[in-house]
């Protein structure tokens, strides 16, 4: 038979045999022949052959890529049977596969059963038998994927109410292990909370913390359905990119490989669409590489979506006097949303070294991802029943209470939705437990709706009005502000104005407080 191995074909005489695990052995002979060297210096080691011309990765059973693993931190209760959903390897997904223990001291005990998998899950059965309770990190390996040849009969695994490991049990993590949490994730807890209730939503926060995204490779695509751009002409739309200055092209070149390595980008072969890149200022003086889309919006249909009205929400927010606000932001907010494999082409962009590549996920700058966006989070959170105390605009999250248990319960609601869904957060923007908190551009409290500090110091930093566009601007910014049911202004004069030719006099001018 004919060996392929890394481009290289080798002839070999083999033997067959009827029933064997793993599928093929590699005799002492042909190492010999092929002047086989293992390596054990990193992981699990290699195997080079010919003098180091062709180097093997060598995997045990026990690898992750041959088990399963624990999505988040969970705790099983002592003497307690339980169905766990686990996590399972790419290259057994949509097949049926045989589950047993790791060949490792464990205190946890898995049942050897035939199990499918789909969407990269499985569902795995697990038997605490010690009078202790425990807990299970992220990641952990579970059981390991077995060979079918090795089972003799299989019998039906009947799933019933009384083993199912219920999604409210409580995880005990100890106070340091929250605390170094804390540190790491970066979440903004106010200091006035006491600290009882601190360690109370930093375990809320541990327990979800699948949901939190620190960085990009940790955004998934979540379970929305993905956009698909109509086009209402066959027109192409294809233009050069723009010129960049040689550090502008290493910056390019690097956030574009940080977005392929993430699974955001993809190569493309395109030749009827192209979007030049350029980069934009941040605030904090980095740079932010831009896909110039204004072409490809053109042409695409706009997908229409009812937005709730800012002064609604304001309204049911203050109309119970809350007390306890918390605020969330979606991490990166697009690139969770999956673009159609149709759809794809159409976002295809060129980097400065030549590359052509295409978006996976919705793009920033596409005029209907924001209708995706708010399509699916309303699909998500559209039962008012259960979330009757969260406030969703665009990839901005409240949650508002009057009392902590409750708020907790529906922070608690909230992530397990959230994670469900496969939505990521922004842990640096998660802000819990404040009795004041900036939301939509306002200042939110139990007992007012104010304007941030940043409108504030727009409105003192008005400078003379020398045309009549500036007086526009400012009385549509005013009267934007001016509220029959909030006051704004403590004192709001009416402007009169007065022209003659092309001269604008302006008279009684407002003095916002």
């Amino acid at each position: 038979m004919k060996l392929y191995i890394k481009g290289l074909i080798i002839y070999q005489t083999v033997r067959i045999a009827k029933h064997l695990f793993p599928r093929m052995l590699l005799g002492v002979d042909f190492l010999a022949t092929s002047k086989a060297t293992v390596t054990y210096r990193t992981g699990n080691g290699t195997l080079s052959l010919y003098d180091d011309v062709i180097n093997l990765p060598m995997h045990s059973q026990s690898d992750e890529i041959n088990c399963v693993t624990v999505p988040r931190t969970l705790c099983i209760p002592a003497f307690t049977e339980a169905y766990l959903t686990v996590n399972c390897p790419k290259h057994v997904n949509n097949t049926t596969v045989l589950l047993e223990n790791v060949q490792r001291p464990t205190s946890i005990i898995v049942a050897k059963a035939l199990t499918s998998c789909k969407d990269n899950k499985t569902i795995c059965r697990v038997l605490n038998a010690n009078p202790y309770v425990i807990r299970l990190k992220q990641g952990f390996k579970l059981a390991k994927i077995a060979h079918l040849d090795t089972t003799a009969s299989i019998h039906e695994c009947k799933k019933t109410e009384t083993t199912e490991l219920q999604e409210h049990t409580e995880i005990y993590v100890p106070e340091t292990e929250v605390d170094d949490f804390h540190k790491s994730y970066g979440f903004q807890i106010k200091l006035t909370l006491p600290e009882d209730r601190r360690f109370e939503v930093l375990r809320v926060l541990y327990r979800y913390k699948s949901v939190f995204a620190r960085d990009l490779t940790k955004v998934q695509e979540c379970t929305g359905p993905p956009l698909k751009l109509d086009l209402h002409t066959d027109r192409k739309m294809f233009r050069r990119q723009y010129r960049l200055n040689d550090a502008d092209k290493v910056e390019v070149t690097r956030q574009i490989q940080a977005m392929q390595h993430a699974n955001v980008i993809e190569p493309s072969d395109s030749s009827y669409y192209n979007s030049p890149t350029y980069l934009v200022a941040k605030k904090n003086g980095s740079k932010r590489v831009v896909i110039d889309l204004r072409g490809i919006s053109n042409l695409v249909i706009p997908k229409l979506v009812q937005l709730p009205q800012i002064e609604e929400l304001l309204d049911e927010i203050t109309a119970k006097k809350f007390t306890i606000f918390s605020v969330m932001d979606i991490f990166s907010a697009f690139y969770n949303i999956p673009l159609s494999e149709e759809s794809r082409d159409l976002t295809t962009f060129t980097t400065p070294n030549g590359l052509i590549l295409r978006y996976r996920r919705c793009p920033f700058g596409l005029n209907n991802s924001g209708s995706q966006l708010n399509l699916i989070l309303g699909n998500v959170f559209s039962d008012k029943s259960r979330f009757h105390s969260l406030a969703c605009y665009g990839d901005d999250l409240a949650i508002y209470s009057s009392d902590w248990k409750s708020h907790l319960q529906q922070l608690a609601l909230t992530l397990r939705t959230l994670q469900g869904a496969r939505l990521s957060c922004n842990p640096h923007k998660t802000e819990i437990g404040a009795s004041e908190v900036q939301y939509l551009c306002y200042r939110l409290s139990g007992d007012s709706v104010r304007m941030t500090k940043k409108r504030i110091q727009v409105i003192n930093d008005i400078q003379a009005l020398k045309n009549f566009k500036a007086l526009q601007r400012l009385l549509g910014m005013l009267q934007y502000f001016k509220k029959t049911n909030t006051i704004f202004f403590k004192e709001y004069a009416s402007y009169a104005l007065s022209v003659k030719g092309r001269r604008h006099v302006l008279l009684d001018r407002a003095m916002p407080k």
